[in-house]
């Protein structure tokens, strides 16, 4: 729903906005809100789905490098 909203954003600003707005929009801002929307995303889990394990960042990626991605598609 979240980034749905952002094209919908992104769509009015190009149609309605200035070009300036519309760049300023697209190229800066939206990405802090989608930084600001991840950030919320884990704070969430952490306080709300406590009995999960919440792995480091560092450990996420070492993980995420041990993924055989091929075998997704199967």
């Amino acid at each position: 729903m979240f980034f749905i909203l952002l094209a919908v954003e992104s769509s009015l600003l190009a149609l309605f906005a200035p070009i300036e707005i519309w760049s300023l929009f697209a190229n800066i801002i939206n990405y802090i809100f989608t930084a600001l929307f991840f950030v919320g995303e884990y704070y969430f889990r952490i306080h709300h789905l406590d009995e999960l394990e919440h792995p480091s960042f560092p450990r996420f990626v070492r993980n995420l490098t041990k993924v055989n991605f091929s075998e997704l598609n199967k």
